[in-house]
């Protein structure tokens, strides 16, 4: 009787469910490596228990299901940085000024006036410390950017990232923390001392190499579009692509192309597999075999830049490229959740990680659906019909997997990209190819002038194919409402409808209806708290003025301006519109007061005035008005004083310290975000 006979997938699932109990539940380091100790104790005491029974219970197996799931969650507290002493977090305040000094780990995509970096600290004021921080620096055209390893020098000031101050932006801070970065510090770039410039680390040759392999390009003759395009694909760097050209292959559902990611290695491990098959004739072929594509397999991550997202695609690829050769029993779904549960241990953080979601949810749907629908017809005489209804069954199994969370994330679905992905995907394997020689011959000096013309004929070509399909608008379906209720019941219909499929029998049709009904009910409690929300919203905008008043699916919205043509304003307002699942939206011009259920809010505007007769009531401070603060708070004694962005900061700092000597509660939407009541 096998005593062990768990699969990765259970395994997998406890570790995974303790690092979401230990996100969402904040515990005490202590008792939690307690718990770890005293279950490893009666597990291992469990097992040999075990070993001498013939019919097993059910007391070991879930001794290690437990277990697993308190190692999840001490896993993630053990990767927290309130529980590393050295980290320098725990030792500063916040809003004040060190003199730094660090590494820099990695150059992120720079904008209009900064230049980003993340940076490996290594002491504050003297004293020895860890932990990573942005680092932003304004732009000079005299000093040269940084370059990965170099460490320095420089005195800053160090905050919070900033959080969004609209609802359902972008939140950076909260990527970034995933990141394992917390804070920033900002600096101009003649306030930067650099003390060592030498490369140290497999990622600061990594970003070397590829600076090197860029210049050689150039040389060679490819031109800006389609060297961003060739940067992209095989050098993990988008910088260099237009706005435009990205808006086009998003629209078009190919943008995971343009990031070096689970699809390029996959499409490379494929490529090894063909061409390294005279191994098998080899005794322990397919030892050396594996040894070998997982070797080339890191040089490419290597090639790509040693990014997160290429570094977890090769480690997943290369447990399935092990799998794959020595013919092991255990499947391929074991395999990619021992691949993640390898990932996980080594970065807790990855669980939340968009990439990751996508990258896993699109393989294990894959494997599970493809065969299904590649089986659908008769198997194609012709190689080049397997290949096309090959890789259009593989476009439609992906999707299935993503699909939920592509809505939720990004709220847009391009119709075409199952044509897109026809045309490109079987053709890409050669495009990697054609690069990957390029690259080669001009990092030895010998790059035809034929083969630039050529490989660039290719890019110009698929960029103006994609450019053609996201043209279409009336295939692209934008802001969609997303919610989390529908994403989780729609995985959970998902993934009982792709297991079902492995072996189907018709009482498994039964499973699917219970699914399904969940589902559905899922889809109307949100529809169901949709219906029921009210919310009263001061939006944060800088020299404007936004009120929304949210009834169910309706947004009443009064502003300062006829249109809400402003840029800022505009995506602001959409913002909240596709996070809301808002369907009408109303614009009206501002006025002087609202009711907010019993409480009214008056608002004070550049010219000062106000009704002293009014008293108990909210006010809202918009166009920096020239008021006597002192004189309106004893006046009007109100409960609540909200400045919007509107107002200078000078005012708004004058009347914060006011209300502070007040006792009386300040908002200031630049600072705390927009104000929001739920009424």
């Amino acid at each position: 009787m096998k005593v062990l006979n768990f699969s990765m997938i259970k395994l997998t699932f406890c570790f995974v469910s303790g690092v979401i109990l230990g996100a969402f539940l904040s515990l005490p380091l202590v008792p939690i490596v307690l718990t770890s100790i005293l279950l490893f104790l009666v597990t291992a005491i469990l097992f040999l228990r075990a070993r001498k029974r013939w019919i097993q219970d059910v007391f070991f197996g879930s001794a290690v299901y437990l277990l697993l799931i308190v190692l999840g969650i001490l896993n993630w507290n053990l990767q927290l940085p309130k529980n590393n002493d050295a980290h320098y977090a725990n030792h500063i305040s916040g809003y004040e000024t060190y003199a730094l000094k660090g590494q820099v780990v990695d150059v992120l995509k720079s904008y209009t006036s900064y230049d980003n970096y993340v940076l490996s600290l290594k002491s504050l004021d003297t004293t020895n410390f860890n932990g990573k921080l942005l680092l932003k620096i304004k732009r000079d055209s005299l000093i040269s950017p940084l370059e990965v390893d170099d460490i320095i020098a420089l005195n800053g000031l160090l905050e919070p990232i900033r959080k969004p101050l609209n609802p359902h932006q972008f939140d950076y801070a909260n990527y970034m923390k995933h990141q394992k970065v917390l804070f920033q510090t900002e600096a101009n770039a003649f306030e930067i001392f650099v003390i060592s410039s030498s490369v140290s680390s497999f990622t600061g040759y990594a970003h070397a190499s590829r600076n090197h392999i860029e210049q050689q390009l150039i040389d060679s003759g490819f031109r800006s579009e389609e060297l961003g395009i060739i940067k992209a694909l095989l050098l993990g760097q988008k910088d260099d692509i237009s706005r435009e050209t990205y808006n086009s292959y998003a629209s078009a559902g190919v943008v995971h192309i343009l990031a070096v990611s689970g699809l390029h290695v996959g499409i490379v491990l494929m490529i090894l597999q063909f061409l390294l098959t005279p191994f098998f004739n080899f005794k322990n072929g397919n030892v050396y075999k594996s040894v070998i594509i997982v070797i080339m397999l890191w040089a490419f991550a290597f090639l790509a830049g040693l990014s997160p997202s290429v570094m977890r695609a090769v480690t997943m690829f290369s447990f399935v490229a092990f799998a794959i050769n020595w013919n092991r029993k255990t499947s391929t779904i074991n395999t990619l959740f021992l691949s993640a549960f390898v990932l996980l241990l080594w970065n807790a953080e990855m669980i939340f990680q968009v990439g990751f979601q996508l990258s896993y949810l699109a393989v294990f749907s894959i494997v599970l659906l493809q065969p299904v629908l590649f089986n659908l017809i008769p198997r194609p005489k012709y190689w080049i019909a397997r290949l096309f209804w090959g890789v259009f069954t593989v476009t439609i199994a992906a999707q299935v997997g993503v699909f939920p969370l592509s809505l939720f994330y990004f709220h847009q679905f391009p119709g075409l990209f199952f044509v897109t992905n026809v045309l490109i995907i079987p053709f890409l394997g050669i495009i990697l190819g054609y690069g990957i020689l390029c690259i080669v011959l001009a990092l030895i000096g010998w790059l035809p002038s034929f083969l630039v013309e050529g490989f660039s004929t290719i890019i110009k070509a698929m960029n103006g194919l994609i450019s053609w399909v996201a043209q279409q608008k009336s295939f692209l379906f934008q802001d969609i409402y997303f919610s989390e209720i529908q994403t989780l019941s729609t995985y959970l219909l998902i993934t009982v409808i792709l297991l079902s499929l492995r072996n189907f029998k018709a009482r498994k049709l039964i499973y699917i209806l219970i699914a399904a009904i969940i589902c559905q009910a899922g889809f109307f409690y949100d529809r169901y708290l949709m219906s029921s929300a009210e919310e009263f919203i001061v939006f944060h905008q800088t020299a404007h003025t936004a009120l929304g008043f949210r009834n169910a699916d309706q947004l009443h919205l009064k502003t300062d301006t006829q249109s809400l043509d402003n840029f800022y304003l505009n995506r602001t307002i959409s913002n909240y519109k596709v996070g809301s699942g808002i369907s009408t939206i109303n614009h009206d011009s501002l006025g002087n007061s609202y009711f907010l259920n019993s409480e009214l809010l008056f608002i004070i505007d550049s010219l000062g005035v106000y009704d002293s007769s009014f008293s108990g009531q909210t006010i809202l401070l918009r166009n920096s008005p020239k008021v006597n603060l002192n004189r309106l708070i004893d006046s009007i004694k109100p409960i609540l004083i909200i400045a919007d962005g509107s107002n200078y900061t000078s005012y708004v700092k004058r009347w914060r310290n006011t209300c502070s000597i007040k006792k009386l509660p300040f908002h200031h939407t630049g600072e705390k975000g927009a104000f929001l009541i739920k009424e």
